[in-house]
């Protein structure tokens, strides 16, 4: 979850053979009253893949259909407007519909369909556990509490969150009912580390204390929330026996034990806690010679297939932009029509941003990349803005730009993948007045507004 490149998908036709071969969730509805012209959906299909993003039309009668292939269990976030759902579960063959009228949303919405007993449910867990009283808001708020008075409380909502859940069970399908237990479990186990943590009252032991073996592999790799809690409580053991901070080899195998030798965590949970620490590391040092012995140690160990082909394919993509190699030139049209390449600016140094509308950490970072642009004027650099987007967006967004000229666009994310090794955005790199690649990971260009951003670009070009 700590991975920002999120995965571009353009919905398209799909050929009659992939049709056939596919699984897929279907949603649909009504919305009645509603101004927006689409709805935005976010699955997240393994917890190690990026994000798949769509955007569904919605047309002026307020209907609006997609058709999603998916081949497993799955999680999604749904945005209405201002209204939204996070974490809603999906299955393969699922079939959801939502009716509403916009203006009166909550009291209207109306779920029906196969599959949507688990959304239904999701309603009501949210009804009682959120708004007719904010139980995490409370549990982050009581600051003298003693441990027992904390625990027992945790204990209380465990038990009433599951028993919430027995009450719809006939109305879900077994995976879900295992992956929600799971979820609810992971929640609170999360919540009594974090008071431990918090009050420095981890200890040695502590870890034992916390059953990690209480679903099996399948659900363990599938739930979410049981996931980042064994990833938080890993952490937690590491910091407290102090291991090998500075060493991501070091890191990766001391990891890796708690599935090895110590059996303390499913192995298949294990390759995906593994999986994303190894991708946060390809992120900031691909070319090390660290880095290639994570890889070799992945590809011959993983059991989970889907996991290193993922890994393999992020460090291909990060090796096309290693630092001291040439960019590959790409031709791209701006507003106005005129074709623009890279070799445009030769003499230049160009900071190209490559972003999407619908993607809200890229129009944060723009904010911040705008006031650096500004206080290096009189520097020889460009700012060249590449939107990946459709073209009514693309137009759209061009109006409201101040660099209309230097904002080019494409919704062929083949070309750019193809050209440059581009798979999602936000994506930023600097290169030089020859087109050499100088850096490739700004890891937060908002950080500070933008004033991070301005002395790492001063540094590098001067």
């Amino acid at each position: 979850m700590k991975n920002r490149i999120f995965t571009l998908v353009f919905l398209s036709l799909i050929s009659n053979i992939n049709l056939l071969a596919q699984n897929f969730f279907e949603l649909s509805g009504t919305l009645k009253n509603y101004d927006e012209p689409k709805i935005h959906l976010t699955i997240y299909k393994n917890w190690v893949e990026s994000p798949l993003e769509y955007d569904l039309e919605v047309t002026k009668k307020g209907t609006f259909y997609s058709n999603i292939p998916i081949d497993d269990f799955a999680y999604c976030d749904l945005s209405l407007g201002e209204y939204g759902f996070n974490l809603l579960k999906i299955e393969p063959a699922d079939q959801i519909k939502l009716d509403a009228n916009y203006i009166d949303f909550d009291r209207t919405l109306k779920i029906s369909g196969q599959g949507s007993g688990k959304w239904r449910y999701a309603v009501e867990q949210k009804r009682v556990f959120e708004i007719e009283k904010d139980w995490d808001f409370e549990l982050n708020n009581l600051n003298n509490i003693s441990k027992k008075g904390f625990f027992d409380l945790t204990n209380y909502l465990y038990n009433e969150q599951n028993s919430l859940l027995l009450k719809w069970k006939d109305s879900l399908s077994e995976a879900f009912y295992a992956v929600q237990r799971a979820d609810v479990f992971g929640k609170y186990k999360g919540l009594e580390l974090g008071y431990l943590m918090n009050r420095n009252l981890f200890k040695e032991g502590d870890f034992n204390s916390f059953n990690t073996k209480v679903f099996n592999s399948r659900t363990q790799v599938r739930s979410y929330e049981f996931g980042r809690f064994i990833e938080n409580l890993i952490e937690a053991d590491q910091k407290l026996s102090n291991k090998y901070q500075n060493s991501n080899l070091l890191d990766y195998e001391w990891v890796k034990a708690y599935s090895g030798n110590k059996e303390l965590v499913d192995k298949n949970l294990m390759e995906r806690i593994l999986a994303n620490k190894l991708l946060n590391v390809i992120e900031k040092d691909p070319n090390t010679s660290e880095t290639e012995l994570l890889i070799a140690n992945v590809k011959d160990s993983f059991s989970n297939k889907n996991f290193v082909n993922i890994i393999l394919k992020k460090y291909s993509l990060f090796k096309k932009f290693k630092v001291g190699s040439q960019i590959n030139d790409f031709i791209l049209p701006n507003i106005s029509g005129d074709l623009i390449s890279i070799k445009d600016f030769k003499g230049k140094n160009v900071f190209l941003s490559f972003f999407s509308t619908w993607c809200q950490p890229c129009l944060e970072d723009l904010e911040s990349i705008n006031f650096a642009e500004a206080n290096l004027k009189n520097d020889n650099i460009v700012f060249l803005n590449i939107l990946i987007d459709d073209n009514k967006a693309f137009k759209e967004y061009a109006k409201l730009s101040k660099a209309n000229k230097l904002l080019v666009w494409s919704e062929n994310l083949n070309y750019l993948n193809e050209t440059l090794g581009l798979e999602g955005v936000p994506m930023y790199i600097l290169i030089d007045k020859n087109g050499i690649i100088r850096k490739s990971n700004f890891d937060n260009p908002n950080q500070d507004e933008g004033r991070l951003l301005l002395s790492e670009i001063q540094e590098i070009i001067k």
